[in-house]
């Protein structure tokens, strides 16, 4: 059955910008975008009230949504996140995992590879799983953040090569303290297998990641959390990955980054280097302020997520709603947003994605709500 809607007085993210407009949606297709529609028979008509209508985007690093975790040996648990996650206007995501053991890891794999093949075998109503992002295993332990930290010393080189070879392709991405003694080892196997490795959960010095650079590594992750500070006698690995040509994610949530740590990054490296990730948890897209799924247990504080001793373990937020909220305080306009969480995760995936909202476009529209707090996100699909 043909499914037919009219998006009313919304400004429209397209080619050169916003504009103020309407737009109409035959069948998850753009068949028409102007400053004013008039409604069809047949059509279901949304008064957008000046809300944002933009595409969807790519969450590089996100561990779940929706009260599920993408790091799970149950399929329908990655089903359920990637709903959650497309509800919010994640159209892509890379299902992140935390510091687990070498079995949690493999059967959170073979999930992973299970429900990519569903998606690809028809279309559905959640985030298109692209692989995993594996944030360790060799971290340095004084940086694990929210994570267990024995967990690293359960893995050598040799468990954690035979994982990846064994999931070749599906790995995408692995984070690396640059100090561990794996890091050489870690880095020729990027090259060998073709996943990237992302810098982070560090402490390590200027010239251990440098030497990480001259390597192969590809970009760094969540940029100054949990990370050793810049000091101006030791820049160590933030003054490294700022220097460097490398891109770097960054969370766009309050508790994570001062506003002007986003100023600082985008003056020094341009908004074509910036990653924005949500590194949402599974309070990310679900209503609950508390939830516990076996050893986690989190709570929700305003955008972001804490474990019971106050520590961050997360964002409460999709990637989309966390561009708004830059956008609302100011510091990243959604019409620069959006090409930052589309194009620029897209290149590291060697991936082509929409950026802009044209006619003949095909796939759900978002439409972001601004005024809202946080900012409220309605995926039209």
């Amino acid at each position: 059955m043909s499914e037919k809607k009219l998006l009313l007085n919304g400004r429209i993210l397209g080619r050169k910008g916003l504009m103020d407009g309407s737009l109409r949606l035959h069948n998850q297709m753009v068949v028409e975008m102007a400053p004013e529609l008039t409604p069809q028979p047949g059509e279901e008509v949304v008064d957008c009230k000046g809300a944002i209508l933009v595409p969807m985007v790519l969450d590089l690093h996100v561990h779940g949504g929706g009260c599920h975790l993408l790091h799970s040996d149950n399929p329908e648990d990655l089903h359920q996140a990637c709903r959650a996650q497309f509800l919010n206007g994640t159209g892509w995501l890379l299902a992140t995992f935390t510091l687990a053991t070498i079995k949690s890891w493999y059967k959170g794999l073979e999930a992973i590879e299970q429900v990519m093949a569903k998606q690809r075998r028809g279309a559905s109503s959640e985030a298109k799983l692209l692989g995993a992002y594996l944030e360790g295993p060799f971290l340095n332990p004084e940086m694990a953040g929210g994570m267990e930290k024995e967990y690293i010393r359960q893995w050598k080189f040799k468990y954690f090569r035979k994982v990846v070879e064994n999931f070749a392709g599906t790995v995408k991405i692995v984070t690396l303290a640059p100090e561990h003694p794996s890091a050489e080892d870690v880095l020729s196997l990027a090259k060998e297998l073709g996943f990237k490795v992302f810098l982070g959960h560090s402490m390590a010095s200027f010239e251990e990641t440098q030497r990480a650079i001259e390597l192969g590594a590809a970009g760094f992750t969540h940029l100054f959390n949990a990370m050793a500070p810049y000091h101006h006698r030791q820049p160590g690995i933030v003054g490294a990955a700022l220097l460097s040509s490398l891109p770097c994610e960054m969370i766009p949530e309050p508790a994570h980054l001062h506003p002007a740590s986003w100023e600082l990054v985008l003056r020094m490296k341009g908004h074509g280097k910036i990653l924005p990730i949500s590194d949402g948890s599974l309070l990310a897209c679900c209503q609950k302020e508390r939830y516990r799924w076996g050893k986690i247990h989190l709570i929700r504080q305003g955008t972001a997520s804490l474990n019971p001793e106050g520590k961050l373990y997360g964002t409460a937020i999709s990637l989309l709603q966390g561009l708004a909220i830059l956008h609302k305080k100011g510091l990243v306009p959604i019409e620069k947003g959006i090409p930052m969480a589309t194009n620029n995760p897209a290149a590291i995936l060697r991936k082509r994605i929409p950026s802009y909202l044209s006619t003949g476009h095909r796939g759900p529209v978002a439409m972001v709500e601004t005024d809202q707090d946080p900012p409220r996100v309605r995926v039209f699909s």
